[in-house]
Formats: C-alpha cells, structure tokens, sequence
C-alpha cells in the first residue's frame, strides 16, 4: 500500500482538520463520533483524515446563498 505523505495526501489531525475548515476541534469530534462527514482513519489510538477526503466532502456540500 501506498504511503499516503508520499502521494502528496497527507494525513490530517483533528486540530489540523479544524485550522483548515475554520471550524471548531469540538465540532469534528463529535461529527466523528456520529459517523457523520469525511471518513477519519484508526492509527493506533490517533485518529487522522486524509487531506484528499476532506477536500472532496468539502466540495459536496452546498453552498451557502
């Protein structure tokens, strides 16, 4: 399997995912544990996301009018 940091899609932390969608550590938390939002990945006891699903969720919602 691919290194995903080497396919430049780097895994994301949960501050990380926050800092880029401006949005609170908390929110993705509980979206996380509600199974809602882009697909989080197990390592251990970390949980990361990659950079490539958060940008392709981010680009299924709609926008605001």
């Amino acid at each position: 399997m691919a290194n995903p940091i080497l396919n430049n899609d780097p895994l994301l932390t949960v501050k990380q995912v926050a800092e880029y969608t401006e949005m609170s550590v908390s929110f993705w938390e509980k979206s996380r544990s509600d199974g809602f939002g882009p697909q989080w990945i197990r390592i251990g006891r970390c949980a990361r996301m990659r950079k490539s699903d958060l940008d392709a969720w981010l680009n299924t919602q709609k926008d605001v009018k």
